[in-house]
């Protein structure tokens, strides 16, 4: 019993924050100090204290923290579901471009948004005149994503941080983006490669470090929904 006590003894005087940092122990040795201690006795109230107020004040930003991201993630899965049901509800291009516009820009926030083909062939001339469309040279959005013609991109979502004069497009009304996010879609029946691509001012709103489990959900509807519509439109 005594070598345990020497070894419990040994162990709390090597590792003082053992104690230090657990609330429970604080409490127990707080409320047991006497109020009135001699001349030659540490008043060790002071310090528990101090070490009380910084625990409980870590705990509490943590919360603030946890219910922040808690909140944002749900704002943003309703963000989602709001924008795929809009999306759900057109069957030509030219709904589908429009609500991009009207409704999926407004939902997400964003001070642009596009809808890249890279070649004319699926529609063949029945292009439709929308500013949110935008053709691009052979190959090109296959070579945003680093991927050879043909080839099907592992990841769909790519975020990025970019200055005023790097946007993946450029905005008719010069509108200064400073993070995008790109989705790469695949249409079946041409093999080509279509991007989506949606700017923000805000250079924080679309940040490589943040997860795209819920874009690519989202990318992963209008792939599925764009290529029926162009089924439907060759049809």
């Amino acid at each position: 019993m005594e070598n345990d006590i020497e070894k419990l003894k040994n162990f709390l005087i090597e590792n003082p924050n053992f104690i230090l940092n657990d609330i429970d122990i604080l409490n127990s040795l707080l409320s047991s100090i006497p109020k009135k201690t001699g001349k030659n006795v540490v008043d060790l109230r002071s310090i528990f204290s101090e070490r009380l107020e910084e625990k409980y004040s870590n705990l509490e930003k943590t919360h603030r923290n946890v219910v922040a991201a808690a909140h944002d993630n749900i704002s943003t899965v309703k963000s989602i579901n709001r924008a795929v049901l809009k999306i759900l509800q057109v069957n030509n291009l030219v709904d589908f471009l429009e609500i991009l516009n009207s409704e999926i820009k407004p939902i997400f926030k964003l001070a642009s948004i596009f809808l890249c083909f890279d070649s004319i062939e699926p529609l063949s001339e029945n292009w439709p005149d929308h500013k949110c469309l935008h053709l691009m040279k052979e190959g090109e959005c296959y070579k945003y994503f680093n991927l050879e013609p043909g080839a099907i991109p592992l990841k769909n979502v790519l975020l990025r941080k970019i200055k005023s004069n790097e946007s993946f497009l450029n905005n008719a009304d010069n509108t200064m983006i400073l993070s995008e996010a790109v989705i790469a879609i695949s249409l079946s029946d041409s093999k080509d490669l279509v991007l989506l691509t949606m700017g923000s001012k805000d250079p924080d709103y679309f940040n490589p470090n943040q997860a795209t489990d819920l874009l690519s959900f989202f990318g992963g509807v209008l792939e599925r929904h764009l290529n029926n519509i162009m089924l439907k439109s060759d049809s």
